[in-house]
């Protein structure tokens, strides 16, 4: 097991997600001039909290990484991953999110 304790991985997992879900509940349905600047500036949190949430999966695999090479490629993937998911989320929240709300 490495250094990581369990309790930094839960709370790594978990904090961006309930976080992310609370904001969620005052998410407009819809975009309207009247919901425009609520909705741009719930993206602009949303563009901090979002990508936290490819922490969650490498605490978990850094937490319960087997040894050895399968451990490394796991972490590898999962680390490879996040990043992807948090390059590609940032720039759709950018243009729709963001953008949609700032054009409104």
């Amino acid at each position: 097991m490495s250094g990581m304790r369990l309790s930094v991985a839960v709370a790594a997992t978990a904090l961006p997600a309930v976080a992310l879900a609370v904001l969620g509940t005052s998410h407009p349905v819809a975009l309207t001039p009247e919901s425009a600047p609520w909705w741009r500036d719930l993206h602009v949190i949303g563009l901090v909290l979002f990508p936290l949430l490819a922490l969650g999966p490498w605490a978990v695999v850094r937490v319960a990484r087997p040894a050895g090479p399968v451990g490394w490629v796991l972490e590898g993937l999962a680390v490879v991953l996040g990043l992807v998911y948090t390059g590609f989320y940032t720039a759709l929240d950018a243009l729709a999110g963001i953008g949609g709300g700032h054009e409104t």
